[in-house]
């Protein structure tokens, strides 16, 4: 990598640092009008495309712990959206929980080493969100055991590398995503032997009925790795995730796990199994298997062993998974956020130093056009008065807009204080109201961020001191409930 492509590849993280933020924002803020209005579907969809957006983003990169985290929480998200969950104080409580994790954990991404104490709380948490789904909880990995395949090809060669098997069916759109299949198959030889291939092209129509922009092919693949794990594997194929389907099964594999393959490849059709049978018995495999299904899954394939255990894999050719994808897009290219109807709303994130550069050339500017305004006065020309007004005015209406840029809501910054004053009054416990007005009030951004803080002092200590328990309220007259009020004003 370059030097170029390493500066590159560092804005592009900072870039996904900074709106992974702004969709944890989004997350605490759904999950808190959750909790008051169990209701409220929009901001349960709002939860969820936050979710999913940094789950997504955080795939191009690799970040492989963001990832596998922020899927269980997606999960049980879905599970409260297809109503297979009710929501509850328990469930709001673990996702709420589950922000803070993924904020630990994109606060580690530069790290070298990751911290044990974040992962010990991620499988904790991971306990708790597969729990409330009734899923069990994550279980450590066995190590293989030497089955008839593996040691068929061990026997031959007792030195041999541990041989995996890949199993990959592109989508359809995925030329049009600029995919290029060849090139994952070069870079999968950088790994190992990946000599024992077989295209499968079956799909392919009549050249009469065949789209030039469509893909139609996959491939089963023998791949010999003596360092090569299942993550290292799955993130070749991590830029083409919603077009593409990959199983993975590992070395020492057993019969069984070839079985479960076979069933989500060909379902119940002995005349596709046979052929894919042969298509690996030419790869080398050496073990009976069976043309019929033992019997048809009750559950989806999607939940097998061979499935990479953190990524969600689809059939990219079902329809669901189709709007899945065109959902996932305009979120990502929505950066995620909230847009309702008729909303044409456009952000632009832009470093705070090019601003101030702008408002100084603009300054220069405003300077330069007051001397051409005294040039035009002493030349009494009144064309040329008339031509230096038009300009000065526009340039003083571009110096307003230009400072207006700095100028930030202070309502977001109020906003954090809603989560704390929920997590400390639950601590204290105190039942206690947050009442925020005037968050439309606008300040210097470097004025709000240094006032954040400060502001955050105050309510603790009025949490702790200014508002009573409930029943020392009570008996002085007080409504049970205690009010705290934010307000900003110019």
């Amino acid at each position: 990598m370059t030097d170029d492509d390493a500066e590159i590849l560092a804005q592009a993280v900072a870039g996904f640092s900074d709106e992974a933020q702004e969709m944890l924002r989004q997350f605490e803020d759904a999950m808190l009008v959750l909790e008051s209005d169990p209701s409220d579907a929009e901001s349960l969809n709002a939860a969820f495309r936050a979710a999913h957006t940094i789950k997504g983003t955080a795939g191009l990169f690799g970040f492989t712990r963001v990832v596998q985290f922020t899927h269980e929480a997606e999960t049980l998200l879905e599970a409260l959206r297809s109503g297979e969950l009710v929501l509850s104080e328990p469930v709001v409580a673990v996702l709420l929980d589950s922000r803070d994790q993924i904020s630990r954990l994109l606060a580690e991404l530069s790290d070298a080493e990751p911290s044990p104490d974040t992962d010990a709380l991620g499988l904790e948490l991971v306990v708790r969100l597969r729990a409330l789904r009734g899923a069990p909880p994550p279980a450590a990995a066995p190590a293989p055991a030497p089955v008839l395949a593996h040691a068929v090809e061990r026997e031959a060669n007792p030195d041999a590398p541990p041989c995996w098997h890949l199993s990959v069916r592109f989508g359809p759109d995925a030329l049009r995503n600029g995919l290029d299949p060849l090139a994952f198959l070069r870079y999968l030889a950088k790994l190992g032997d990946a000599s024992r291939i077989r295209l499968l092209s079956e799909t392919i129509p009549a050249l009469d009925s065949l789209d030039a922009e469509a893909c139609y092919i996959g491939f089963e693949l023998r791949l010999l790795s003596d360092s090569t794990s299942r993550e290292e594997l799955a993130s070749v194929f991590e830029f083409a995730l919603d077009d593409c389907d990959l199983r993975i099964l590992p070395p020492g594999s057993a019969p069984a796990d070839f079985e479960d393959l076979a069933q989500h490849r060909c379902g119940d059709a002995a005349e596709a199994r046979t052929a894919l049978f042969a298509c690996w018995e030419a790869l080398g495999l050496r073990f009976p298997l069976r043309i019929e299904p033992a019997a048809a899954p009750d559950a989806a394939d999607d939940d097998a062993p061979a499935v990479v255990p953190h990524i969600e894999r689809r059939d990219p050719n079902a329809p669901s998974s189709r709007n899945d994808r065109r959902s996932g897009e305009g979120d990502r290219r929505n950066g995620g956020r909230d847009r309702r109807a008729g909303d044409e709303t456009r952000f632009v994130r832009v470093r705070a130093d090019k601003l101030d550069h702008l408002i100084d050339l603009i300054g220069e500017l405003v300077i330069a056009g007051s001397g051409a305004q005294m040039v035009a006065h002493l030349e009494q020309s009144a064309p040329l008065l008339e031509a230096a007004e038009r300009v000065m005015t526009l340039v003083q209406d571009t110096r307003d807009a230009a400072l207006g840029l700095r100028m930030v809501p202070i309502g977001e910054t109020f906003g954090r204080f809603h989560r704390v004053v929920r997590d400390i009054s639950k601590q204290l416990g105190k039942d206690i109201e947050l009442v925020v007005s005037g968050g439309d009030t606008e300040l210097d951004k470097s004025m709000v961020e240094q006032i954040a803080d400060p502001l955050m002092h105050l309510v603790r200590n009025s949490l702790d001191h200014g508002i009573e328990p409930a029943d020392e309220r009570l008996a002085a007259g007080k409504p049970a409930t205690g009010r705290l009020i934010l307000n900003a004003y110019q």
